[in-house]
């Protein structure tokens, strides 16, 4: 445990490799180790521990939050889908459960479920950019661009604009149909960034 609040996490895995088959039901260390092997990356590894460790101790948010991440690295949005919906229903008001859902839904390309669910969380955590950022992607992918062009602009307007929402807003002015704006952002763009692939859509 010192090794991992160290973030030792090589040596950490090393000493639970030794633990758990000498204690193969203590909960606590597979449960470590599970966490251990996603912080190195290892997420096979992570999904069988934490998979174990959650048919045994039953419902534990943080390490079945861990799980519905390690199962959307590793492609399998279906079962973080049916994870996360059962985490939503007992904990209703947490809006990073609904935000993980949605990316979970845009993983399967099921943009209209992912908008209903960060729309959740963005009515439940209002203000924060990223999740603006997210469902105005996902209302350009929806085809509202006029409205995710007014959520972008919003957020270009406040202390977090940022270099993804200008890209954003350019998309979404040009699938609304506003090239001359797309345009006029996107010039803008080249000067602030000159190196940024903006150059090439500009110049082309």
């Amino acid at each position: 445990k010192i090794a991992y609040q160290e973030q030792k996490y090589a040596e950490a895995k090393s000493f639970l490799d030794r633990v758990t088959p000498v204690l193969p039901e203590h909960l606590p260390s597979n449960a470590l180790l599970g966490v251990v092997n996603y912080q190195l990356g290892n997420f096979e590894q992570a999904a069988a521990r934490l998979e174990w460790y959650v048919s045994r101790a039953g419902y534990n948010i943080d390490i079945q939050r861990l799980l519905a991440e390690v199962y959307i690295k590793l492609g399998r949005g279906e079962e973080a889908i049916n994870l996360l919906s059962s985490m939503a229903v007992k904990s209703a008001e947490d809006p990073s459960l609904y935000l993980m859902l949605g990316n979970a839904y845009m993983q399967n390309r099921a943009y209209g479920q992912a908008k209903e669910n960060i729309e959740l969380a963005n009515a439940a955590s209002p203000g924060q950019s990223s999740i603006g950022q997210q469902l105005a992607t996902l209302n350009i992918l929806t085809g509202d661009s006029e409205q995710a062009t007014k959520e972008l602009e919003a957020i270009l307007a406040g202390e977090d604009a940022n270099k993804q929402a200008e890209i954003l807003l350019i998309w979404a002015l040009v699938n609304s149909g506003d090239l001359d704006k797309a345009m006029e952002y996107a010039s803008l763009g080249v000067k602030k960034y000159p190196k940024d692939p903006l150059r090439s859509f500009v110049e082309g």
